[in-house]
């Protein structure tokens, strides 16, 4: 099953899905005039969101993440630029349910609202310290912390948040 997250979300949710090892792909926009679509991500075989979020501070600097919105912000998209975000989404979300294959597995695509017709798609890799790369073992010594969400399929929105703790 494919989880598809539109617009803003909370971060902890798409934490959930990677924990979970559920396949999830994500539509929304950045500050400049850009909407994306992607990258649709396999936890443990596909590079996260904490993948690019920590791509883009080794490339860009702490300080650049702080000036820029996050992904996902809810205002509003040009109407032709909404049309084929959702376009791009539903193909790529029925080639993935179809085939198991889609091009934005691990890749996103950049439309900018003042350029339409040139979309920008931009591969990515795992990022070495990023956690969905770590093995079970590796997380937690002696200790693991397991976070249980709660939340409403229907909003995505977070319910309530448990954490056990276990040897």
């Amino acid at each position: 099953m494919l989880r598809i997250v539109v617009g803003s979300y909370d971060p902890k949710l798409i934490e959930h899905f990677t924990r979970d090892g559920l396949d999830h792909l994500v539509v929304g926009k950045i500050a400049g005039g850009v909407a994306l679509c992607g990258p649709l991500v396999q936890p443990g075989i596909t590079p996260c969101l904490q993948c690019l979020s920590r791509a883009a501070e080794d490339r860009f600097g702490r300080f650049h993440s702080q000036l820029t919105a996050s992904h996902g912000t809810s205002e509003e998209l040009p109407i032709a630029i909404a049309h084929q975000l959702a376009a791009i989404a539903a193909h790529a979300a029925l080639r993935f349910i179809d085939t198991g294959e889609c091009a934005l597995k691990g890749a996103q695509i950049q439309l900018n609202y003042l350029e339409p017709f040139t979309p920008t798609l931009t591969h990515f890799s795992r990022h070495p310290q990023c956690r969905c790369t770590w093995s079970g073992s590796e997380v937690g010594a002696n200790e693991q912390e397991e976070e249980i969400l709660n939340f409403n399929e229907g909003t995505g929105q977070i319910l309530t948040t448990d954490i056990h703790k276990g040897l």
